[in-house]
């Protein structure tokens, strides 16, 4: 059976060898939240988990079961490597488990990727017990220096570091959230979001103009560490200040 056009273009995505990889590594926030929430007594699943590499074979080694989703065969494939019981699936049918099956759903970086989050988020509603929670990272794109942007004419939708800065159109980023919209994606499925978090101020990485030409004289991986004496305020001031949202989802069942 022929590839979608969706699969083939994510299993380019995940075979890039540029240097550059869609998912960093964990974040210290991140770490702490994953360590509440992954313990060897939940069954998790990680929605659009990639690859596995950066941390879900880590996590895969203390839950007891461990489970991942990924429409790409190609991370699906090193995912499996990694320990991960990983299966390729499209986010956009319903998922191949019964319900209230996971403690814990992980959904990382994935929901700005989908042309339907609410349905993947009714999906991840329904697979998860009475009392479980999700863990949901999105960018967000009503953070400070993307307000700069657009006063200026411009726009950085986020998804790799060549496409945001120069190709916008093809970038692989189609939905876009800001705190509200976030609480209102987890309101519509009758969920609570119940904690927030932001991290990610990039001071010197993100603004326009400036950003593109500092790069090319130290890197953007050099731009991201002078910026971490700044990120208190990303946890201050999410909805402003973060380049990413993480949020807490919870379902009473």
């Amino acid at each position: 059976m022929a590839k979608s056009i969706t699969s083939a273009y994510y299993d380019d995505y995940w075979s890039r060898h540029t240097g550059w990889t869609p998912h960093p590594s964990l974040t210290t926030l991140k770490r702490k939240l994953f360590t509440r929430f992954v313990t060897p007594h939940t069954v998790v699943l990680d929605v659009g988990c990639g690859n596995g590499v950066h941390y879900g074979r880590d996590l895969a080694s203390i839950a007891p079961e461990y489970y991942g989703l990924d429409i790409s065969e190609v991370a699906v494939e090193t995912a499996q490597r990694n320990g991960i019981r990983a299966q390729s699936h499209n986010l956009q049918v319903p998922f191949p488990f019964p319900a209230g099956k996971f403690d814990t759903i992980l959904c990382v970086e994935v929901l700005e990727h989908l042309f339907d989050p609410a349905f993947a988020l009714s999906e991840m509603r329904r697979v998860l017990k009475g009392g479980g929670h999700i863990i949901v990272s999105v960018p967000n794109i009503a953070h400070l220096s993307n307000r700069v942007r657009a006063v200026l004419g411009g726009f950085s939708p986020g998804g790799t570091p060549e496409t945001s800065s120069r190709r916008q159109w093809a970038d692989p980023h189609i939905r876009f959230f800001t705190l509200r919209s976030l609480r209102g994606l987890a309101a519509e499925q009758r969920m609570n979001l119940v904690e927030v978090y932001g991290e990610g101020f990039s001071v010197f990485s993100t603004f326009p103009v400036f950003s593109p030409l500092a790069a090319r004289l130290v890197g953007w991986e050099r731009l991201e560490r002078w910026s971490q004496p700044f990120e208190f305020l990303a946890r201050w001031w999410p909805s402003l200040m973060a380049g990413h949202l993480i949020g807490v989802i919870k379902y009473m069942g």
